[in-house]
């Protein structure tokens, strides 16, 4: 939360000290102390708004835009010489168009439409949001990151995204950018999902408590009652720490900023993320945010996204998804309900499995080995559960599952034989002795102790 003062500001290099010359700017303070590099933290996210604004209008839509520029000031003979980020003043009616948590303020496309165009250049890796301003002048934007790093409290990461989109419907100005339409579930109308307040979602989604709460700056006007810098001067002419490369005039405003057409070198992401999957984690984020009753539930739509989701090969709708078809329970969206399918089930888990999830290794050793959630006319193979337990137990990823456990079954299946695996005793005796050891390691006496006595067993049929 930020205090806001009504100001004026005589230019730097005027030879005049009438404050009739002086320009209106405002004056944003945090209300509670933070750390200088905050403020510089925001002046580079409204500057690369600015530039997400310059590449928009390089489109030549049917009306550009603007980002205001702001700098910091040090009011270096007031107590603590306390610092302000300063931008001009805008006069006339100041409106938010849309938040960083799906909301929508009113029908007009060019800023919704900036936002989801924003995402869609950035190769889905940013979305510029939260806009407001008067007309097509806007300051105080927030800015989501797929990976919902950097950009302070208020960057929500892909669940900022999902809010918008459940929000956002495209318009013929999303058609003239050529944006891809987000798919959703036909009884998600606009809007209709936020049912609870926008600064409830935000203080639920946030990390932390968020700080940086938008000032309604309709409240900056002649008679708010604000505190006017001009009535009490303190120092005739504000100090720059911070200025924006290039001053317009004299009058000390933060001018026009040397921007750079944005190509593909300065969108790209990691290259082990793709713009596919962050739609996907989006599509999962719906998911959460429907369990989490951030916006009301409904099963239907919480499965047509986890579907989508788990199609596109996001590891965790893949392994929710794939457990929910074989009824087994999960303790992540557990509130979603899914009709029951085992030859689907089972290729979802595989899938993940492939992804490098170990916990669908894991069920699909069991199935083989039990043969329990099995596809239609797939049977029982032991050959098969060894080397994926083989494969679990080398790794030794965590999956609620001790390692001396995956050897018990392992070993168990080596003394037996059958099921497509020849019967080896030995490695089965070697297996319970490792399992026995590992026991131990945890220590778990009695396992290790149950352990040692069937490896003797299985020694005695190797002699």
């Amino acid at each position: 939360m930020r205090e806001c003062y009504r100001a004026q500001k005589l230019g730097n290099f005027s030879m005049k000290s009438d404050w009739k010359y002086a320009s209106n700017v405002v004056l944003k303070k945090y209300i509670e102390d933070v750390d200088k590099s905050v403020l510089f933290e925001d002046i580079t996210l409204q500057m690369e708004s600015k530039i997400w604004a310059n590449e928009y209008n390089r489109r030549n839509p049917p009306k550009k835009i603007d980002v205001m520029q702001i700098c910091i000031v040090q009011l270096v003979d007031r107590a603590d010489a306390p610092f302000f980020q300063m931008e001009n003043f805008i006069d006339g009616e100041y409106v938010k168009y849309n938040s960083n948590s799906g909301f929508i303020g009113n029908d007009r496309m060019t800023p919704q439409t900036f936002s989801h165009f924003t995402f869609e250049v950035s190769n889905r890796g940013k979305m510029v949001i939260d806009i407001q301003g008067v007309n097509d002048l806007w300051t105080d934007p927030q800015i989501h990151s797929a990976n919902g790093l950097d950009y302070g409290d208020g960057n929500l990461g892909v669940r900022g995204m999902a809010l918008f989109f459940l929000s956002h419907t495209c318009s013929t100005l999303c058609d003239f950018f050529n944006l891809t339409k987000f798919e959703k579930h036909e009884s998600e109308e606009i809007g209709s999902q936020l049912h609870k307040a926008v600064e409830s979602t935000l203080a639920s989604l946030t990390k932390v408590e968020s700080q940086r709460r938008r000032f309604d700056r309709t409240s900056l006007r002649h008679d708010s009652g604000m505190e006017s810098l001009q009535e009490e001067p303190i120092n005739p002419r504000i100090r720059h720490l911070s200025a924006c490369s290039q001053m317009s005039d004299d009058s000390g405003a933060c001018g026009s900023l040397s921007l750079k057409t944005i190509d593909e070198e300065v969108v790209s992401l990691s290259p082990k993320v793709t713009k596919e999957e962050i739609l996907f984690a989006i599509h999962y984020a719906v998911c959460q945010l429907y369990c989490q009753e951030r916006i009301a539930f409904s099963n239907d739509a919480s499965v047509f996204h986890l579907k989508i989701a788990a199609e596109g090969g996001h590891v965790e709708a893949l392994t929710i998804y794939g457990r929910k078809l074989l009824g087994i329970q999960t303790d992540v969206l557990e509130e979603i309900v899914v009709e029951q399918n085992s030859n689907d089930g089972f290729k979802y888990l595989e899938k993940a499995s492939t992804l490098g999830d170990s916990y669908s290794t894991f069920l699909i050793a069991s199935a083989y080995q039990s043969g329990d959630g099995l596809p239609d006319g797939v049977e029982k193979n032991w050959e098969k559960s060894c080397t994926l337990l083989t494969e679990l137990i080398d790794s030794r990823t965590e999956i609620g599952v001790p390692v001396y456990k995956l050897m018990e079954e392992k070993g168990k299946m080596l003394q037996e034989g059958g099921n497509g695996l020849e019967q080896n005793a030995t490695d089965a005796a070697e297996t319970f002795e490792w399992a026995a050891e590992e026991a131990t390691c945890a220590m778990k006496g009695k396992q290790a102790a149950k352990y040692f006595e069937m490896a003797e067993i299985a020694w005695s049929l190797v002699e």
